[in-house]
């Protein structure tokens, strides 16, 4: 029986956003994007395992792992919570509702981003919203997809990733998106720092929406970028790491255990497309998503990221078995990889490592001032 000396502001959702507590079901829906059935399972079984382990027992899988599977699990029971309260009488205790979401929304543009930038309004305090190009879907039968940089003002203390999976999330039924949501004061702070990535990308053509309350820094002028030789020690030593773990693949490949090769060829990908979005953004991406790395380096090189297309249930496949081979290659028993797709992952590595040299060199290329030259 639930315990009845509760006071109503009990019920309130300690670590929900506003807009996720008006949307509960899709909260409930990244929780099951995050983590397969068996995923829960496992985690809910260590957890309870940890609980009462022995001080020498071997701690399995990485706490930090545990720690957000835990956040995930807060977040969704308390959105299991709501929707469960919407099929309930109201309680006589006051529990208290929902605020309504923002209706202050733009209805003047004729343009199919404008109930996405209505949804991002409604959901974050967002304060400029960029467009930084579309691409074909994977098909291309698929249409587009909108590709955005949200910049937020310091008020929401979520990570920015619950933010860029909820506007996929609620725009699926609109215009395919891909978003990526950074906080305004640091992206200031690095544009005055030089940095290539938002000195390039935030523009007045590429801004669709700006709420107008604080103003972004002015590109510096191109010689006061970073210079050439220590963007190209970033690309060397992530390049190095890539191909230590090509290295290491080979070996266990060699030794026929192919799942241990797929985790080496992940590893090895996830290093290799850093080798080029670290020195070009001057930050390290903090996931080991390749959905998400890719999609961010089609910013840059729509080559490298056509490399897994993704256009064929094969191809579907293999890009998954190279996703899952992270965390199952490791934690789960039943995981397989095959000799034959061990060997097609490896050459396509391989190919994602030689690509992301060129392509850097390329871009690099590009942006080289003449003052550079004599001081690489």
């Amino acid at each position: 029986m639930i315990n009845s000396c509760y006071e109503p502001h009990h019920y309130l959702p300690l670590w929900l956003e506003k807009a996720e507590a008006n949307y509960p079901a899709e909260v409930v829906s990244r929780f099951f994007d995050a983590y397969e059935l068996p995923e829960c399972r496992l985690f809910l079984w260590q957890m309870l395992k940890w609980y009462g382990r022995e001080k020498d027992e071997e701690a399995f899988p990485d706490s930090a792992d545990c720690i957000f599977f835990f956040e995930k699990l807060i977040s969704f029971i308390e959105a299991a919570y709501l929707i469960h309260q919407k099929d309930q009488p109201k309680p006589e205790t006051g529990t208290p509702e929902i605020p309504e979401k923002n209706k202050d929304e733009i209805t003047e543009m004729e343009d199919p981003l404008v109930p996405v930038i209505n949804i991002i309004k409604n959901s974050m305090d967002a304060e400029k919203i960029f467009l930084l190009g579309n691409y074909p879907l994977q098909p291309a039968e698929l249409g587009d997809e909108y590709d955005l940089l949200i910049l937020v003002k310091d008020t929401h203390n979520r990570p920015n990733d619950e933010f860029e999976s909820l506007v996929h999330n609620r725009s699926c039924d609109t215009v395919p998106v891909h978003a990526s949501v950074y906080k305004l004061s640091k992206v200031n702070e690095m544009i005055g720092n030089g940095n290539y990535f938002f000195s390039t990308f935030c523009v007045p053509e590429k801004l669709i929406y700006d709420a107008g309350r604080i103003q972004l820094e002015s590109p510096v002028a191109k010689h006061d970028l970073p210079r050439l030789k220590v963007l190209k020690q970033i690309h060397t030593g992530m390049m190095e790491k890539a191909n230590g773990f090509v290295a290491g693949a080979i070996n266990f490949y060699e030794s026929k255990e192919f799942s241990l090769s797929g985790f080496m060829l992940h590893q090895a990908a996830e290093h290799g497309l850093n080798s080029l979005l670290q020195p070009l953004m001057q930050f390290r991406l903090h996931t080991h998503n390749l959905h998400k790395l890719m999609r961010i380096t089609r910013r840059f090189s729509l080559e490298l990221f056509n490399l897994f297309p993704r256009d064929t249930e094969s191809e579907i496949r293999l890009f998954q078995l190279l996703q899952k081979a992270y965390i199952h290659a490791r934690y789960k028993d039943t995981f397989e990889v095959k000799e034959e797709e061990a060997a097609v992952l490896l050459e396509r590595i391989k190919l994602l490592l030689h690509t992301a040299g060129e392509e850097f060199e390329r871009i690099v290329h590009s942006i080289k001032a003449p003052s550079d030259e004599a001081k690489i």
